[in-house]
């Protein structure tokens, strides 16, 4: 099929093998045609033709049908970095079995079973098997459903979990391995010091020295390689077993010996004879014993043997030298578990059959008495069994540390991301681990974080089986492991045993590894990479906001809890008018938009290298906010599109934010092309280093004049929606707790200006520059001759009406008024702007007298209606300013009354709209000194819209904005209370 037919060969076509690595700082950069993937559900993705690139090997992991993007995580082995060939036997099989079969089998089980009996032990076992056994059917589910790199559970984790918790759990499950090779190997030391040097006179000097050379000689093991360990674990595997087997048919041949009370030294005789003492060692029997610090019991004694099956982890931790991880893990783990199961039921069953309880209780080295020929045969197993496990949690270890370093987690683990050219060897992880081993066996004694060790176990089994439970309950459509053989309720069975087991061997360390968790899941939340993992926490996050999206498109939205839904229409990047908006929405609804013009088609690309751009710097300036970015060669319609679909459900845009249209001058070039926008994108990028003042790129809309803008201000308008003309917001620093307004030190204060006839029971939607809404143009073009007529303006009597545009202006000035933003940081007061209301009223009286009458009476119904909609000010900050205030503010407006004495209103009424707005701009400079920002009716729109109408209304409105600070022309397009009275 040619290249032409996407149905079988296009860019989600996955290759038959070919893996790519993850990244590191010592290797290449992957050629683009490897493979793309991560675990644990996580989309994988493969170029088209699906060519392996050189140095690569077959995972042989891959999810039936699974597709991906670019961005999934690169797994496997990197180019130049000869991968390991290890199969199931010796790279999981064996390792695991090692681990599993330690030295508790030796040391511990006899006693075991003489305290709780041969049917609780065998009831521990299988618990803790099964247990085991769940934990490992969910990590098959997660290998065989993508590719897994070097890290086993970590990896598992943070692909799915993402790299919180990831990291929270691969750190734990480091340290959980870190005390476990020192551990293991004093655990060597003191077998070593009690058969070879019982009367030593420092004896825990002499078990120190001896763990260092055991801890030197699985460090040279694991320097040598994963080649080298799995030589050596086969050596290991095959002279404990011997010792083992020999051990187990040791019970079954009748003899007499003698054996010593390990409390004491007391010598006694006892016998093997099996099954004798089957039936009197069947159930409990507790008694007091210094390994339960007093009188024994089940709970102590199942904490003591629960370690036995914490070491099906080995095999996934080598999952990047297998050859075939989904094959191997699997297979290899459960194959260990069985054979681990079988041993330990029939090691349970000769022993408990064989001696005497009294024997079992006080003799912990019976294993090694009872061995027939030399009990240096057990000796030996019980070396290997240590020095085995030891390495096993060194090597296993470092390639945890190594997978994290190279995730960039935390920077201080960069160097641990170094692999070997030859087999990718984490040796300098390797030598770290060995330090924290050493370092740890100097301690001594450790009994103290054993069980946080154990903790540490469980809380990363559990997070496994969690990981493998939500993936399959959320029906994934990507997650399709071809291991079968689990199930949701087997994961959250396996999750909810693990945590119970956890608090039940120990609720105070349980309690402490999940504070640790937590705390490194803060940490790793604020100062973790980003990542593009594909992690079910999107997925959960997106299933979370579509049921509660549902729930809101049905309900009925309440005054009471009104905000600001912003649309922010972008022209450049003003950085004043965004700190703006993110204060002014008060946890609603913002949505950055910008409309490139031209053909979709032909700058498709820069549109989304914008969105990028934009999205970039939102994120660095923790601006709340969506961005988007589209294209259309007709620009109002849009958007008219924008206003329409912005939002989702009941979470929708009720007010759009214009930046103020500024016109051109003759020698304007046209700057609306993909070059503009290109310095746009350098503009947003350029501040990642300094996050703190950024310079404003303004721009104008992408309109060719006045009246496309004009047509926009309508189109918001009629489509019920609030608009907000924004004009003269300059730099500003951007972030939590920083300031917007930088002019002032004082407590700036934000003005809120009404201007016309208002009574607090009635609703004014959109008055004009003075008392006039703007209505049919005349066919002129200047603005002095546009022609205006009186508004309607019923007073109803009855409650108080918190609807309508002076609601929606006090509404704001309040939500800007407790806003931290503004503040320059945290303050003391509750309020960190101070509001201020002024009315201008048509008030003019035949003297000065009757006019501050009716002034005091209009002051006193707007303190009202701010007493009702409980708005925060002071008595002082609400102003009246009648006409005769205005012949003194504004001396030049004398001029124009026909009767100055009297201030007839019919005559202010027959002022041109253009001197109105600049009588108005004077005023509002006159009050001004101290103010940060501004709300400000805006005039309605023309409703007929010509070239001549929309530039004089341009005209107006850019005299009544001129020169001012920040200012926000308001008009309401909505039919709601703003301000609820309602409890």
């Amino acid at each position: 099929m040619s290249e032409s037919q996407p149905l079988l060969g296009g860019a989600g076509q996955r290759a038959s093998s070919g893996i790519a690595a993850a990244p590191g700082p010592h290797w290449p950069t992957p050629t683009p045609s490897a493979v793309e993937a991560s675990s644990g559900g996580v989309l994988i993705s493969t170029p088209t033709g699906g060519t392996r690139s050189p140095g690569y090997q077959n995972a042989g992991s891959t999810a039936a049908g699974a597709a991906g993007t670019a961005g999934d995580v690169e797994v496997a082995q990197h180019v130049g970095h000869v991968k390991n060939q290890l199969g199931t036997i010796n790279g999981c099989y064996v390792p695991c079995l090692l681990n599993i079969m330690g030295i508790i089998l030796f040391l511990r089980l006899g006693w075991i079973v003489g305290e709780a009996g041969i049917l609780v032990t065998l009831a521990m076992l299988t618990i803790a098997t099964l247990q085991a056994v769940l934990t490992v059917l969910s990590v098959s589910a997660l290998v065989t459903n993508g590719m897994i790199s070097t890290g086993g559970s970590y990896f598992m984790i943070s692909r799915c979990l993402g790299p919180e918790f990831g990291g929270a759990i691969g750190l734990l499950f480091y340290a959980a391995y870190a005390m476990g090779v020192a551990f293991y190997s004093l655990g060597f030391a003191t077998t070593v010091q009690s058969t070879f040097f019982p009367d030593a006179a420092e004896p825990m000097w002499i078990m120190r020295l001896i763990a260092s050379l055991g801890l030197l000689f699985i460090l040279t093991i694991s320097m040598l390689g994963a080649e080298f360990f799995s030589k050596f674990n086969v050596l290991f595997f095959m002279v404990q077993f011997g010792s083992i087997a020999i051990g187990m048919i040791s019970f079954l041949i009748p003899r007499d010996f003698t054996v010593q009370f390990t409390s004491n030294g007391t010598a006694f005789n006892t016998s093997t004879s099996f099954p004798k003492h089957a039936h009197d060692n069947l159930y409990p029997d507790l008694t007091v014993s210094e390994s339960c610090h007093g009188k024994c019991d089940i709970h102590t004694i199942f904490a003591i043997m629960f370690p036995m099956v914490t070491g099906i982890m080995e095999g996934a931790n080598l999952s990047g030298d297998l050859k075939n991880p989904a094959h191997s893990i699997p297979v290899g783990t459960l194959s260990a578990l069985l054979t681990a199961y079988i041993i330990y039921t029939l090691q349970i069953t000769f022993m408990g059959g064989s001696f005497n309880r009294s024997t079992l209780v006080n003799d912990q080295n019976i294993y090694q008495d009872a061995c027939v020929g030399s009990p240096y045969i057990v000796v030996v197993g019980i070396l290997i069994s240590s020095l085995s496990s030891g390495l096993g949690s060194l090597f296993g270890g470092s390639r945890v540390l190594q997978a994290m370093a190279r995730d960039d987690l935390m920077g201080i683990l960069k160097p641990f991301a170094y692999g070997s050219k030859k087999g990718d060897e984490p040796r300098v992880a390797v030598a770290f681990t060995w330090v924290i081993a050493q370092a740890c066996v100097m301690i001594g004694d450790l009994d103290v974080v054993a069980p946080i060790e154990t903790s540490f176990f469980c809380l990363s089994y559990a997070v496994v089986n969690l990981t493998c439970f939500i993936l399959s309950a959320m029906g994934a459509p990507n997650f399709r492991p071809r291991f079968k053989f689990y199930s949701w309720p087997t994961a959250l069975l396996g999750a909810i045993l693990n945590i119970v087991v956890m608090f039940y061997l120990n609720w105070i360390y349980a309690a402490v590894t999940l504070a640790c968790m937590l705390l490194l899941y803060v940490y790793l939340s604020l100062y973790g990479p980003a990542t593009d993992w594909g992690d079910i926490t999107n997925e959960l996050i997106y299933h979370q906001v579509r049921k509660y999206l549902l729930r809101l498109s049905t309900m009925q939205s309440h005054s009471k809890y009104w905000k600001p839904n912003l649309l922010v229409l972008a022209g450049g990047c003003d950085a004043g008018l965004l700190a703006f908006c993110n204060a002014l929405k008060k946890g609603g609804l913002m949505v950055i938009a910008q409309v490139l013009p031209g053909r979709r088609a032909d700058i498709h690309a820069t549109s989304l290298r914008l969105r990028d751009a934009w999205n970039g710097f939102v994120k660095r300036h923790r601006l709340k906010s969506f961005v988007h970015t589209t294209a259309s060669e007709d620009i109002n319609l849009a958007y008219r599109i924008l206003m329409d679909t912005s939002g989702l459900g009941g979470l929708v845009i009720n007010t759009v934010v214009v930046p103020f249209f500024e016109a051109k001058r003759d020698d304007d070039e046209d700057v609306f092309d993909v070059h503009m926008y290109e310095q746009l994108i350098t503009h947003l990028n350029k501040d990642k280093e300094n996050v703190n003042t950024v310079p404003a790129m303004k721009c104008n809309l992408p309109l060719d004049s006045a009246l496309p803008f004009c047509r926009l201000v309508s189109d918001i308008l009629a489509y019920n929606k609030n608009c907000v003309i924004a004009r003269n917001f300059g730099e500003a620093v951007l972030g939590r707790r920083r300031r917007i307004y930088t002019h002032t030190s004082a407590l700036p204060n934000v003005d809120v200006w009404i201007f016309g006839s208002w009574t607090a029971n009635n609703r004014q939607r959109a008055p004009s520059a003075l008392s006039v809404p703007m209505s049919e143009s005349s066919t002129n073009s200047t603005a002095d001759d546009y022609d205006a007529s009186t508004p309607s303006m019923e007073e109803t009597p009855g409650p108080i009406c918190f609807t309508g545009l002076v609601a929606l202006l006090v509404q704001l000035g309040q939500i800007l008024q407790v806003s931290r933003i503004g503040a320059g940081g945290l303050r003391k007061q509750r309020s960190l702007h101070r509001v201020r209301i002024f009315h201008l009223a048509n008030i003019a009286g035949s003297s000065a007298t009757e006019a501050n009458a009716e002034a005091l009476l209009a002051e006193q119904q707007l303190r009202e209606f701010c007493k009702e909609g409980r708005v925060d000010i002071e008595d002082q900050d609400i102003k009246i300013v009648t006409l005769h205030d205005l012949k003194q503010l504004v001396p030049e407006y004398c001029t124009y009354i026909h009767d100055s004495n009297s201030g007839d209103l019919s005559d202010v009424e027959q002022l041109p709209p253009t001197l109105q707005a600049t009588i108005l701009n004077t005023l509002m400079k006159h009050h001004a000194d101290n103010t940060c920002q501004l709300f400000v009716p805006l005039p309605e729109p023309p409703r007929h819209l010509t070239d001549a109408s929309a530039s004089a209304y341009m005209h107006v409105i850019d005299r009544l904005s001129a020169d001012l600070p920040p200012v926000a022309l308001v008009a309401s397009g909505e039919t709601t209370s703003y301000i609820s009275t309602s409890m």
